[in-house]
């Protein structure tokens, strides 16, 4: 049976045979690293965390969107709240879900806008690239249109001119 959240997830790792013996001797980040790739990949496949990621099938379940509610939607991130909970718990110590979220949130914001400055440089080069095209002067021709005040210049590509030359 799947979690609905985040308690139920952690009452499911809390009763997993063994864990108690590495969670009496880790830290919970320790914790939460070691049992990424074994029980957090576990929690990400048989949880179905991976929705929305089209290279898995999987069905909408409870405990994602009961995250998803909570702005919290990688299920790297997921595992490891849920990882980093259970230690906590089972220490007897407050999690903190806001901060953790609040960390999280500012993570992929920082990535996002990595990316999107990315985007927004080879953008502008290859714009800067068009517009040093359309400046050279072997492959612009100038034409005229007439305006009420006179008749005005403007630099249109060759390949774009259509022999219409005033």
């Amino acid at each position: 049976m799947i979690p609905q959240n985040l308690e139920e997830a952690i009452d499911h790792i809390l009763d997993m045979d063994g864990v108690d013996k590495h969670l009496q001797t880790m830290t919970a980040i320790d914790f939460s690293t070691e049992f990424h790739n074994n029980v957090g990949r576990w929690i990400r496949n048989n949880w179905n965390l991976w929705v929305g990621n089209m290279a898995y099938k999987c069905y909408d379940t409870e405990l994602y969107h009961w995250f998803y509610r909570r702005r919290l939607s990688h299920p790297d991130d997921i595992s490891t709240v849920i990882l980093e909970a259970a230690h906590h718990r089972y220490h007897g110590k407050d999690y903190d879900f806001k901060k953790e979220i609040f960390i999280y949130q500012c993570y992929w914001n920082t990535v996002h806008e990595e990316r999107f400055k990315s985007i927004v440089e080879k953008t502008m080069q290859k714009v800067e690239e068009k517009i040093k095209k359309l400046r050279d002067p072997e492959k612009e021709v100038v034409i005229g249109y007439a305006m009420a005040d006179g008749v005005k210049g403007c630099y249109v590509p060759v390949e774009l001119n259509m022999g219409v030359n005033i």
